[in-house]
């Protein structure tokens, strides 16, 4: 297998070429001949006086070809002229199709494709697709041919032009088409392909996300026109030079099969985005620009895998933003390339990748192609390395290439600042977040407070309503409304101590008090000191706060008088904790009453009743003091309960 490449810029240099080919004797003895094509000459009639003079020296060559924004060629890129790439084939035969219908079902259309390749006898090594970028819906090709039960490496490119996206045309031989496929199938028993893709675009836009898509049409992003995007981010119009404009920043979308770069060719009336690749609603994207760094580090990498698989041809398809980022560095991405094998290739709109059952279209990427019939043999490693290292050498001066050196700062520069300013939005985010869940959370206790005062005050105001309403009072009235005034204060109360709780105003005032006696002091002073049984132990004096400390108490207490069964006893029992001299246990036993056990799980929630509680004066905040305030003084509070008595256990350091 050989490979002869021509850049051509008039008939003379064509003429010329194909004598100097005519002689080599590969030509005579290769099974099959494929001329590709890759001009960017506006000229009508160009093409086919190209493909009419090829015939004449070469009647039985395969030549195909498209419409490009430029050709590569020996490692370099060519404007304003045509490269020709002649490969001779030792055991490969070439069969040429084409699908040229200009409307209909396109999925279909690649059904039909899949089924023409399956009826092609022998090993299917490998297939090269050209096609037209508009007017075909790529992806819906695409999933045609994946019809196929052939799985043979499918690569190549869409066609494009300076002139705009409908001028773009591929050709076969003497015939063009402005709408079509064309795809040459090698068959082969020896023919190895490998392809590798590098893209070399990174993002720089925070996260968007496509709400809106019909097809390959963005309609909105973010709930806003999908043009948007390109006219407030890159002040890039929406008229017929869009596309130009567009192509250095492509949308860089999280794909099933990795991030890839997606370049918008139109923009319609409605502020829609047309792409010839997929693209789907709900998919996540950044706008994406073109790091030279990483375009030069991928092509390294590039050419060390073609280095080690040894191609005897390279096909070469560049996305067309890559030349117009890197400019005159464009070769510094190629070059390397030539040193491996002959390359030949063109800048295209797309670039078909993969096999026919796993194809898929890429944009802005560089494809490198390597064919070789046979086993490796390797080429003269001095001229190898020769090659190389003059194509790399230009990376190390440091008076050449300014500009993509510049170029790779100002993106590292964006994309930190990009970074920070997502990393500054989502802290913000966060905060806010926050904000609203305490709000939330606010609100709701808020809502929670009301509820429980509403239903908790209705009962005791209707006692003094009624007692007021007696123009002598009877002492039973006397005493319920009594009660129902001790209730309002209880109540009140709780209600100002969790918010000086909650507020951080209770601040310990630690100091030596005898403890027992307080306790007797402030059992003496309730209605139902007859029913209490008081079993105190402590040594005296300790050091506690007698206030935090008669708020815990009183609240344990008064949860046993309230919920205890009717006349029963209530135990206080008060001592130091087995084996310790630091700490003090307060212990409160009551018999369950009408309204049953508490929740254990719930006990100390605030405003947690039980179920059988309600018919009671109550707020439901006793218990959760006790336990906050517990924990103020470094102690713990909890629930025990006995066989035949709920039972709680205050304890307190000392």
């Amino acid at each position: 297998m050989n490979q002869y490449t021509c850049v051509v810029h008039g008939m003379a240099d064509l003429e010329a070429w194909l004598y100097a080919v005519m002689i080599r004797p590969e030509i005579h003895a290769a099974q099959s001949i494929l001329v590709q094509i890759y001009t960017d000459r506006p000229e009508s009639g160009w093409p086919e006086h190209l493909v009419g003079k090829i015939h004449e020296r070469l009647p039985t060559a395969v030549v195909v070809g498209m419409s490009s924004a430029g050709g590569l060629a020996h490692g370099w890129s060519w404007i304003d002229t045509t490269v020709l790439a002649l490969t001779c084939f030792e055991t490969t035969e070439l069969v040429v199709l084409d699908e040229t219908r200009e409307a209909g079902d396109l999925r279909a259309t690649g059904h039909h494709l899949a089924s023409r390749i399956d009826a092609i006898s022998g090993r299917i090594a490998g297939i090269l697709l050209l096609a037209t970028p508009t007017g075909l819906d790529m992806n819906e090709l695409l999933q045609g041919l994946r019809s196929s039960v052939v799985d043979a490496p499918l690569f190549g490119g869409c066609a494009g032009d300076y002139r705009g996206l409908s001028q773009a045309t591929i050709f076969c031989d003497d015939r063009i088409f402005h709408q079509g496929i064309i795809a040459v199938v090698m068959v082969s028993e020896q023919l190895q392909i490998l392809q590798n893709s590098c893209l070399g675009w990174q993002p720089l836009s925070r996260e968007m996300t496509i709400t809106h898509a019909v097809g390959n049409r963005i309609l909105t992003v973010d709930n806003q026109p999908a043009f948007d995007v390109y006219r407030n981010y890159l002040n890039i119009s929406g008229d017929e030079g869009f596309f130009q404009n567009a192509l250095e920043f492509p949308l860089l979308v999280q794909h099933d099969s990795g991030e890839q770069a997606r370049v918008p060719v139109a923009v319609d009336d409605q502020g829609g985005l047309q792409f010839v690749a997929d693209i789907r609603q709900g998919q996540v994207f950044r706008i994406g620009y073109g790091n030279p760094d990483l375009i030069l580090d991928h092509a390294q990498a590039m050419q060390a895998m073609m280095e080690a698989f040894v191609p005897q041809a390279i096909f070469l398809f560049a996305g067309t933003c890559r030349r117009l980022l890197m400019e005159e560095d464009t070769d510094l991405e190629t070059r390397p390339l030539e040193a491996v094998a002959p390359t030949a290739g063109g800048y295209t709109t797309g670039e078909f990748c993969g096999s026919l059952q796993s194809a898929r279209l890429l944009n802005s990427s560089l494809l490198g192609i390597g064919l070789r019939e046979g086993p490796p043999v390797r080429r003269q490693t001095a001229a190898l390395n020769t090659s190389g290292q003059t194509a790399m050498a230009a990376l190390t001066d440091p008076y050449r290439h300014k500009r993509g050196r510049i170029v790779s700062r100002l993106v590292h520069f964006v994309d930190a600042v990009t970074r920070e300013l997502a990393e500054a939005h989502t802290r913000n985010l966060e905060l806010a977040q926050q904000k609203l869940a305490i709000e939330r959370s606010r609100n709701q206790e808020q809502e929670r407070l009301l509820d429980m005062l509403n239903h908790e005050i209705k009962t005791p105001m209707s006692v003094i309503r009624l007692a007021l309403g007696f123009d002598q009072v009877p002492d039973s009235v006397r005493r319920h409304a009594n009660q129902a005034m001790l209730d309002l204060e209880a109540i009140v109360n709780r209600c100002l101590q969790m918010n000086q709780l909650e507020q951080r105003r209770f601040t310990p005032v630690l100091q030596h008090c005898q403890l027992d006696a307080r306790i007797e002091e402030w059992c003496a002073s309730l209605e139902g000191k007859d029913r209490l049984q008081l079993a105190l132990a402590l040594p005296s004096p300790v050091n506690v706060d007698p206030l935090l400390y008669r708020i815990m108490f009183m609240n344990l207490l008064d949860n046993a008088f309230k919920y205890a069964s009717a006349g029963s006893q209530i135990r206080v029992e008060a001592g130091l904790v087995a084996g310790s001299v630091n700490n003090i246990v307060l212990a409160i036993s009551n018999q369950p009453g009408a309204a049953g056990w508490p929740d254990e799980k719930q006990v100390f929630s605030k405003y947690y009743r039980s179920p059988g509680a309600h018919n009671l004066t109550g707020s439901g905040l006793g218990l959760y003091l006790v336990r906050n305030l517990a924990e103020l003084l470094g102690g713990s509070v909890q629930y025990r309960p006995l066989e035949h008595e709920v039972r709680f256990e205050l304890w307190i350091p000392a």
